[in-house]
């Protein structure tokens, strides 16, 4: 049995790489915008929801070996890099919130 017919057959059950820039850049950019603009104590909620999420999807493919296959290097980069903008955007937004709001 030959193991790159079931490997792409996973990989087009994965979300595309836009879905995921479309997911995560939406809960970066929204959760920036409020940490930043309106308060600051959403911004664990954020956290907490793009880690869960990203574990979600992340355990989705790679227990079938995708990140060890070397097939799709991009992809998982392009998670990583996703993954890890809609964790610290809303932080750095909450960041600036309570530094402007607590120092005058």
């Amino acid at each position: 049995m030959s193991t790159i017919p079931i490997i792409a057959e996973v990989l087009v059950k994965e979300p595309s790489i836009i879905t995921i820039w479309v997911l995560f850049g939406s809960i970066a950019l929204i959760g920036f915008g409020l940490c930043c603009y309106w308060r600051w104590w959403p911004a664990p909620g954020f956290l907490i929801v793009a880690m869960l999420l990203g574990l979600a999807l992340f355990d989705e493919f790679s227990s079938v070996g995708l990140l060890t296959s070397g097939e799709s290097p991009s992809y998982v980069a392009q998670f990583y890099v996703a993954v890890a903008c809609a964790v610290l955007l809303p932080v750095i937004g909450a960041m600036i919130n309570f530094s402007r709001t607590h120092h005058p």
